[in-house]
Formats: structure tokens, C-alpha cells, sequence
């Protein structure tokens, strides 16, 4: 208990001192990068649950998530965060030469380090360790972030926000669950030959779980992209994510900047695909609902009123059984409304529904006839925002202002829209 206390009066400082700052010079900029500095020496984790209730709370933009993202992607170390032990039982069982040094890792994120290293046969590896006692470096950190959200913020917004956030992350500390996702992944592009997911040597982390190696793929910057790379980078970012999520409903849930290589192989463009800690899988009436969206409201032969009520009862809000046991009076009304959003998003000449779809229905659910019911969007519903503000952040960086033209495009040339609704 004195522990959290003592923690409840840093955090309160830091915060109160960094408001104060803001409301003098007015720079948020400036503001929110000494706090992302301060919380991460305290612990980092803090870092990713400031980032995802300021960014649910509209309190950042896309180019201040990005920040963030890219902070947690390169997040502080330490020397004693350098698992030596770990490093040196693999250069001698598995004669890896770490010949950049075993305290110079070549990334550095919120749970793990990754260094390079070499095999007998000269072949490039990449090593990911875990942070030495990260598992009690997070789970401190929990116990005070719990102290705080039960003590104020207890049945709120913010308290489930937290909860989901201290979920995913421990689930990313569990690597023998990555590889898993890795391998699923990488035989569901075996097809796609503008990805690459790198081959793992799974009998390493059979044996030590706190390591993951696999293979090192060559790749260029961000901003050593030309113009035109940018665009055909951007497309086949956009078509992966369509695809792992029609086809495969087993999407990559961390996709930004850190988690995307830029693989250039002579003259073919290709993405290479990192850190399978987050995945979502989509249930299948979920994924018909969204699919529907996206590839536009086909209203030849349904009305709008029969999509609202399939939509309602799918399972995109819950609990579902107060959907469905329900008043049919109220039912109608809720129907009315859903149905009404949906005419005015179908209006629209492009194919993006879904963008506003998500937007349109996160304000009915705050509307006097939903707010009593005390229902909520679905587990998948939320994945699905999650990993569409992410992928949007990393496909705004590629194309800018072209964003949601090239989606169009590519989704006319995946699904054939044009001809389906002819």
C-alpha cells in the first residue's frame, strides 16, 4: 500500500506540473514529450496507457500517436535491462556471434530488446530477448495502475480502457503465443508475394522462453523511400490488411511504423511483417457485417432497416441479449436510428463505409436511446477500431492526403465492386 501511495504522489506531481507547463506555453507538442520522458523513466508501460486513453479521448492526433509509437518502439534501456546470461548460453549452444556487442541491441521496445547476430554459416539473424525481470518490472506497475483506476475511476471509461491495455500488453510477454501467431500468419500470406513474415527457429524458444530468433530481413527507412515507393508501399500495406481481414479474419493488431520493413529485392517492393504479440481474430458474421461495409451497401435488393436489424442482432454491440430481449417497440426505435445512419453513409460515391460506420455508431451508443441500456460495442468492434487507427497512422505516413482514394482503389481491384453492383 505504501507503494502505491508513493507512486500516487509522483504520478500526480509529473502530471500536475506537465498541465500547468501546457496552459503557460501552450505547446502540446512540447508538453506531452517531457511527459512521455518522465512516465517511461518511472515505467513505460505508463507510456502506452497515457497513449491509448489520451488518443480514445481525442487528446492526440494521428502525428502525436505516431510520436508515441515510435517513443515505445525505441523506448529507454539500461544495461541492466540486458538479459547477459540469456545472450551468452545462446552464442555457446547455438554458436550465434553477436558481433555488434551483447550491450548494444538494434532495437529496443516496451518488453524486449533485438539484437543482430550471425549463425555457423555467416546467415543473418535477428535475437529478441525479453527485458531482464520485465514480468515484475510490468507486474509493479500494474499493481499500481490498479490502485489508482479502482480507487477513482472504478465502473468509468477509463477503468476499462486500462483493464484491455494491461491485458495486451502481458499478452505480448508471452512468446511461445507469438511464434504461434507468427507461423499462422506467415501460412496465411504464403500466397501474397509482396509479404514477408521471417522464419523462426522454434526449438530456441522451446527451450528458453524469453528469447525469439528468427530470420534478419534487409530493409531501407521510412524516408529513403522515394515518392512513388511511398504510394506502391502504401497499396500493399492497404491490400494485406484487407485481405488477413476478409479472407482470414486473423489480422495483425500492431501494425505501425515499427512493426512494417520496407523490403527492396531488386526491382520488386516488398513488406516485411514484425511482432505477432497482438493479433485479433474476427468471428465470421462479424466479418460478413464489416465486409458489407466496406465494399459498399449493396441497397438493390435489402433495406435499410433489414441491414440495421442484422447489424444489431450479429453481435456488434453487447450484451446481446438485451438486443434481443428487448421491448419490439424499442428495438424499432434503436432500428430507426441505425438505419437512418446507414442511409447517409450509403449515399457517399466512394467504397469507405466503414470508416464512417465506426464513427456514426460510437455516437448512437452515447445517444439517450442506447445510453440506459447500458449495452456496448463488441470485443470485435473495438479490435477492429484499434487496428484501423493503427494501420491508418502507417498508411498516412506512406501516401498523406492520398489515404483514402488509394483504399478505394484498392479495394475495387480486390473485391471487383464495380461489378458486383452492376
Amino acid at each position: 500500500m505504501i507503494k502505491q501511495i508513493i507512486f500516487l504522489f509522483n504520478i500526480t506531481y509529473i502530471i500536475l506540473s506537465e498541465v500547468i507547463v501546457f496552459i503557460v506555453l501552450q505547446n502540446k507538442i512540447n508538453s506531452i514529450t517531457r511527459l512521455t520522458i518522465r512516465l517511461s523513466k518511472i515505467n513505460i508501460l505508463y507510456v502506452k496507457i497515457f497513449q491509448a486513453l489520451a488518443l480514445n479521448s481525442s487528446f492526440i492526433d494521428e502525428t502525436l500517436n505516431t510520436r508515441l509509437i515510435d517513443f515505445t518502439d525505441h523506448a529507454p534501456f539500461t544495461i541492466d535491462d540486458i538479459d547477459f546470461k540469456t545472450l551468452y548460453e545462446l552464442s555457446v549452444e547455438h554458436n550465434l556471434d553477436f558481433r555488434g556487442g551483447w550491450n548494444k541491441p538494434i532495437n529496443s521496445g516496451m518488453i524486449s530488446l533485438v539484437f543482430k547476430a550471425y549463425d555457423r554459416d555467416g546467415k543473418k539473424l535477428a535475437v529478441k530477448v525479453k527485458r531482464l525481470n520485465i514480468d515484475k518490472t510490468l507486474d509493479d506497475a500494474i499493481d499500481n495502475l490498479l490502485f489508482i483506476t479502482n480507487l477513482f475511476f472504478r465502473g468509468t471509461q477509463i477503468s476499462e480502457i486500462v483493464h484491455k491495455n494491461i491485458n495486451t500488453i502481458k499478452n505480448q510477454t508471452d512468446f511461445i503465443d507469438e511464434i504461434k501467431n507468427m507461423l499462422q500468419f506467415k501460412e496465411n500470406c504464403k500466397h501474397l508475394d509482396y509479404v514477408v513474415v521471417p522464419s523462426v527457429i522454434e526449438s530456441i524458444t522451446d527451450k528458453n522462453c524469453n528469447v525469439i530468433v528468427m530470420d534478419y530481413i534487409e530493409s531501407v527507412k521510412l524516408h529513403e523511400l522515394t515518392s512513388d515507393e511511398k504510394l506502391l508501399y502504401a497499396e500493399k500495406v492497404i491490400k494485406l490488411g484487407l485481405v488477413t481481414l476478409f479472407i482470414h479474419g486473423f489480422i495483425h493488431g500492431d501494425l505501425h511504423s515499427g512493426n512494417i520493413l520496407f523490403v527492396k529485392n531488386e526491382s520488386e517492393l516488398k513488406v516485411g511483417i514484425l511482432d505477432f504479440g497482438i493479433v485479433s481474430h474476427l468471428n465470421p458474421e462479424f466479418k460478413e457485417i464489416i465486409y458489407n461495409l466496406v465494399v459498399g451497401l449493396d441497397i438493390s435488393n435489402a433495406s435499410f432497416e433489414k441491414i440495421a436489424e442484422n447489424c444489431l442482432l450479429s453481435g456488434i454491440i453487447e450484451p446481446i441479449d438485451i438486443i434481443r430481449n428487448m421491448p419490439v417497440q424499442q428495438f424499432t426505435i434503436i432500428k430507426k436510428n441505425l438505419s437512418e445512419t446507414l442511409s447517409v453513409i450509403a449515399n457517399d460515391t466512394n467504397q469507405i463505409h466503414v470508416y464512417k460506420f465506426i464513427d456514426e455508431l460510437n455516437k448512437l451508443m452515447y445517444t439517450e436511446d442506447f445510453r440506459h441500456l447500458r449495452i456496448k460495442p463488441s470485443g470485435d468492434f473495438v479490435k477492429l477500431q484499434m487496428v484501423i487507427a493503427m494501420s491508418h497512422g502507417i498508411t498516412i505516413s506512406l501516401c498523406g492526403d492520398k489515404c483514402i482514394p488509394l483504399i478505394d482503389k484498392v479495394l475495387r481491384d480486390l473485391f471487383c465492386v464495380d461489378l458486383i453492383f452492376k
